[in-house]
């Protein structure tokens, strides 16, 4: 196993976005009462898997700006 040859530019990957958007949102459901009472544990499921889903496809689009993924 070895690192990506453009691994200093993995900020700039759509499915780092969304990666980050999802920890977000696990951090916000465990810290903050009134997020996780507001929105509820099924759709906290559901919107987990879709945002994991949606990051699994980005990672397999070709983006114009990062290099090496041409």
């Amino acid at each position: 196993m070895s690192l990506i040859s453009n691994w200093r530019e993995a900020w700039k990957f759509y499915s780092t976005h969304m990666l980050i958007i999802n920890l977000a949102l696990q951090i916000a459901y465990l810290l903050i009462d009134s997020f996780s009472a507001w929105l509820g544990p099924t759709w906290h499921t559901s919107l987990t898997i879709a945002l994991a889903v949606i990051q699994q496809y980005l990672r397999l689009l070709k983006q114009k700006n990062v290099e090496g993924l041409e």
